[in-house]
Formats: C-alpha cells, sequence, structure tokens
C-alpha cells in the first residue's frame, strides 16, 4: 500500500498508541504473563501464519486482499467489488450478516427489514454514499454508466471511522426485470481492529484470503491472476470415456465432450449442457464460497485438460509405438502438413457460408461467434502446417534426414474421419477432402476429424514417440506435443459451436432452418474469372510461405508478411464473393494444390 496515502492506511492507524502492535492474530490466545497483549503462537504453526509476518499485498495479493475487509464496511452487508459488464458491475451485495456483532439501534432495524426483501440472486449494487459534507457520491460517471469494482472499492476506502449513510439499487432481479429500487441505510464505517490489534470479530475464519492465487487457501474461485496451471484449471473437459465408460455422445447430440466449469456445484459431468460462456455468466452454477470447505475433495484431478475422476489411463501418446525408422517419420509428416491445410481449408469454406446479418441480434451474436470460432481453429491449422515443416527441417539441420527440405504447402486429398464416423465417404479412417457449407452433419465431420481418439491424433501420436526417442531435440517433441494439445481443444470447441448452432440448423436435411446459411454456388470451374483474384492470392500466398521456410530464418520476415498481407486480402474476397448475390463459395482446397 501507499504510505503516503492516508485514506488507504486509515483503518489500522488512529486506532491504538503508536508503540502498540496493531497486526496480531484473531482469535488470540489469553495473555501468559501480565501486561503480554500479544498471543503465542499455536503449537506447529510456521511464523508466517501471524500476521505481522504477511506481505499482505493486494489485488492479488499473497497473504490478504483488502478489498475482503471492505466488504463489511457497514455492519451487516456483505459486498463484492465486481467487474462484470453493463449494469452488473460495482460493489454488489452477496448477502446480510444479521449475527453481525456490531449490528445496532436503528441500523439493526434497518437491516431486519431488509431480510425479507433481499435475494442473492437479486442485483443489489452500492448507488451512493453520502459522509458528512461529502456527498451523496454517485457509482456511476456522468453518463449513468455503473463504475467498475475497483473503483468503487476506492470510494469505500477514502471514508473515515464515521457515520456514513449509504444507498442500495437494484439492478435486476431473477424474473430479467431492470426495475430500479433503492434502499438506504445509515451507521458507522466499520473498523477493521480493536485496540489490541484484533481484527474485527464480525469476519469469518479465512475471509481475509478469500480471491487470493494460493491454492492453500479455502477459496480460489475469483482469482485473477490468470497463472493457475494445474492448481486452478477453471475449465476443462469431462471424464474421459477410458475412465468413467463411453461418454462420446453420438453424432446426433447437441453437443459431444463440452468443456465445463472446474468447480461446477452439480458434479454430474453431463450436467451443464450449456455453452461454456453461457455457463461462465451464472455465478450460481458454482461450489460457493465455504462450500468448498466442505466438498473440496469432489474437484477432480485435471491431466492432459481433462477431469480424472478415477484411475488415470494414459492417451496413445504414451503408449504409441516410434517409427522404424526416420523416412517412416518423414512421410507421416508430410501427410499431416496436407491434412493440415486440407482441414483449414475446409474450416474458412463452412466459416464463409455462414450469414451473420441473417435474424435478429441474438442469432447474429450466436453465428458471429460461430465464425469466429471456425476461424481461429483455421489460424490454428495453418500454425500446425508451419511447425510440421519446421520439425521436417530441424531434422534436416540435426542429421537425422539427409535428404533436402521441399516444404509441404498443399491442401491433402483426405482428411481424418475416425473409426466413429457416419460419413457414408468414410473409408479406413480417411473421407475425401470436401468443401461443404455447414450443417450438422458438417459439424460432425469436423468433430470426427478432432476427436481425439481419431486417426488424426494417433498419427500425431506415433510422430511424438519417435520425437522422444531422439534425446538431442527435445524442442521438437514439444511442437509435437503443442499440436497433439491443440487437437483436443479444436474437438471442444467445435463441440461448443455444434452445440451453439444446432438449435438454427435440422437435423435431417442440416440445412439452415433461419436463414443463417448462405446457398452457395458450387458448379464454378476454377478458371472462371470470379475467382482471378483468389488465384492470384493463393499463389502469392504458398509462394511467399515457400520461400520463407526454405530460408528458415525468423530474422528474415519479409515473406511471411507477404504471405500475412495476402491471406488478409484472400478473407476480404471470400467474404465479398459470399456476401454477394447469387453466393459463390471458393473452393480452397483446389486454389491450394
Amino acid at each position: 500500500m501507499n504510505n503516503e496515502d492516508h485514506r488507504l492506511r486509515f483503518p489500522f492507524d488512529r486506532l491504538s498508541p503508536l508503540n502498540r502492535p496493531k497486526n496480531l492474530a484473531g482469535k488470540a490466545a489469553p495473555p501468559t504473563r501480565p501486561g503480554q497483549s500479544q498471543p503465542y503462537r499455536v503449537a506447529g504453526n510456521p511464523v508466517s501464519t501471524l500476521p505481522e509476518s504477511a506481505v499482505a499485498n493486494c489485488y492479488p495479493g499473497l497473504e490478504l486482499d483488502h478489498r475482503n475487509l471492505d466488504s463489511r464496511f457497514f455492519a451487516g452487508l456483505i459486498f463484492i467489488f465486481t467487474d462484470s459488464s453493463d449494469e452488473f458491475t460495482g460493489a454488489r451485495l452477496i448477502d446480510i450478516d444479521s449475527s453481525d456483532p456490531e449490528l445496532a439501534g436503528e441500523t439493526k432495524t434497518q437491516i431486519a427489514s431488509f431480510v425479507s426483501e433481499f435475494k442473492p440472486e437479486d442485483a443489489w449494487f452500492l448507488a451512493s454514499i453520502e459522509q458528512g459534507s461529502n456527498g451523496p457520491l454517485a457509482t456511476r460517471d456522468s453518463n449513468g454508466k455503473p463504475f467498475s469494482g475497483l473503483v468503487v472499492w476506492r470510494l469505500v476506502r477514502s471514508l473515515e471511522a464515521a457515520l456514513v449513510r449509504i444507498t442500495l439499487e437494484k439492478r435486476g432481479d431473477r424474473k430479467g426485470s431492470r426495475e430500479r429500487t433503492t434502499k438506504t441505510f445509515a451507521g458507522h464505517r466499520r473498523v477493521y481492529m480493536d485496540a489490541d490489534g484484533r481484527i474485527n470479530a464480525a469476519y469469518r475464519p479465512g475471509e481475509l484470503q478469500q480471491s487470493l492465487c494460493a491454492p492453500w487457501q479455502h477459496d480460489f474461485r475469483d482469482c485473477t491472476c490468470l497463472y493457475w496451471a494445474a492448481n486452478h484449471p477453471d475449465i476443462a473437459l469431462g471424464p474421459s470415456p477410458a475412465n468413467v465408460g463411453d461418454l462420446e455422445h453420438s453424432p446426433d447430440s447437441e453437443a459431444a465432450d463440452p468443456m465445463i466449469m472446474w468447480m461446477r456445484r452439480d458434479r454430474d459431468p453431463d450436467a451443464l449442457t450449456l455453452p461454456l460462456r453461457l455457463q461462465q455468466e451464472d455465478r450460481n452454477l458454482e461450489i460457493d464460497y465455504y462450500e468448498i470447505n466442505q466438498r473440496w475433495q469432489q474437484l477432480n484431478f485435471v491431466l492432459a485438460g481433462r477431469e480424472t475422476p478415477s484411475v488415470y489411463v494414459p492417451d496413445d501418446t504414451a503408449v504409441a509405438v516410434p517409427f522404424d525408422t526416420p523416412k517412416e517419420l518423414e512421410d507421416q509428416l508430410v501427410l499431416a502438413a496436407g491434412v493440415e491445410l486440407a482441414l483449414a481449408a475446409e474450416y474458412l469454406y463452412a466459416m464463409y457460408s455462414l450469414d451473420e446479418n441473417a435474424g435478429d441480434s441474438q442469432t447474429q451474436a450466436d453465428v458471429l461467434f460461430a465464425k469466429h470460432e471456425l476461424l481461429a481453429i483455421a489460424v490454428s491449422e495453418m500454425r500446425h502446417l508451419r511447425w510440421a515443416n519446421q520439425i521436417r527441417m530441424e531434422l534436416r539441420h540435426t542429421g537425422i534426414l539427409s535428404t533436402d527440405f521441399v516444404p509441404v504447402l498443399s491442401a491433402g486429398p483426405r482428411v481424418p474421419c475416425g473409426t466413429k464416423s457416419r460419413n457414408r465417404e468414410c473409408i479406413g479412417g480417411y473421407r475425401p477432402t470436401s468443401m461443404e457449407p455447414v450443417s450438422l452433419p458438417r459439424l460432425q465431420d469436423f468433430l470426427d476429424a478432432e476427436r481425439p481418439s481419431g486417426t488424426f491424433h494417433g498419427l500425431y501420436a506415433r510422430v511424438f514417440s519417435t520425437l522422444r526417442s531422439y534425446h538431442h531435440v527435445p524442442f521438437l517433441t514439444e511442437l509435437a506435443s503443442r499440436i497433439i494439445a491443440d487437437g483436443v481443444r479444436h474437438y471442444s470447441r467445435f463441440s461448443e459451436v455444434r452445440a451453439l448452432l444446432s438449435r438454427y440448423l435440422k437435423t435431417e436435411s442440416g440445412q439452415a432452418a433461419r436463414g443463417i446459411v448462405r446457398s452457395f454456388q458450387k458448379d464454378l470451374a476454377e478458371d472462371s474469372s470470379d475467382y482471378r483474384v483468389v488465384r492470384s492470392l493463393c499463389k502469392e500466398i504458398v509462394t511467399s510461405l515457400g520461400e520463407g521456410y526454405l530460408k528458415g530464418d525468423v530474422e528474415d520476415a519479409a515473406n511471411i508478411v507477404r504471405a500475412r498481407t495476402a491471406m488478409h486480402d484472400l478473407d476480404e474476397e471470400c467474404n465479398r464473393l459470399a456476401a454477394q448475390r447469387p453466393s459463390i463459395g471458393v473452393p480452397l482446397d483446389k486454389f491450394l494444390r
């Protein structure tokens, strides 16, 4: 904290003589000798458990988050300082503590009358603060937009330990109403420590550690550090088929193996069928404060991005058989690179078939989300193309391969379809590359191609196993591992896209139910004048990437920059052709061969 800012320090000073300790442990044992005000350390606890040894820096903090002190700045009311969206940001009232030891007089009467009206699911927020001649100070800007939680928190921190008048407003309720209701309360701004420097008795054990970045604390659901790694994955795939039976949904289901919240209250892996972005908007779906103390054993271990509630069964990357010769490895990498480019072309064609201007605002938002996901996955496939070529190039630099390096920059004629596909053209785990608009069968094709247990995943599993046996090139093993991990994420993202768009698509025919899918002309010849710009841009992309890959010098980025510029231009041209009437789809796989 800034020692020059007396307002931030206020709750801790002016409370006792300067020579008296102010940060003694709460619930302290009685003094062991006359005049002793400092409690003894509990046997077995390290010295770091005492507040006087805490670093105590704030947001995100290590031992103490000062926002949690101010959450109880007004007796009987518990706030959380949150940054959400629209109206739901600021200091939100999340609970009423009728047992607060400092509730008394008129304040206690006001709080008691409010208990029956308050419901946690309603959106009650701090609307204004008034103290002395200052105020009322609103928690909105001049345009009526609510301040962020951090701004409101700083306002609360500025309050003196004196009488304060606050107004709450209800910005929404469980029925979706946005009708505003206000309530006003008067009382004293809480003092956080008593004369002996002990924490106010209103705070429950562990409450000051809420929202910290320490996995050993009882609560870590509100951590904003974004570096949890294995300790707190936030979201994960549901239990794998190898562990809890065959949970892979049939091709006719709305969602297959979606990402779900790790801290979900309902532990049934099939309970959360909403798209992930909708799950995250409903805080009540997660285990709440203190409930974690009782149910932490139910939080599954997460290995390889998937919840593992029973005995861990390694995937095929752990048991895959290495290739016998470097030549076999080379052949598989050539095949894989062609598949990467072919899949990128299929995903882009499907993306251009979606019309983000169709339907109402919700439909347009859903379609725009689906297009964004398709584009992101296509970009990821292009990155895999780069890595597959890089592995081949590095194998030559290390002497494992002796032939000349020629980068793969042509779309393969076949893509994986796995062993469970219902596509009639799926033979031997592969189907012909094809350009098709979005439909449920097409989205299922994409899921089959990216399925973790499918052919493509198995192909890279053998690549990974072979590279791992070459101990002097560990960085190449990492590249193969990242491709495999990305494939798992692709599968989850396609599952979410399929769940979201299923309401707009007919299951039997796969045609658009509400006009979100464009009807492409598919009979244009490759030499059609409509494709003149497309042909030129695809040629420039392939040529520039080829020259850049051959050099292999990251400092010489001119060719990559030209390729990326051409890709942006190609995107604009494909969008233009798709938006015109009649709509024209671009068979990108043919121009990239």
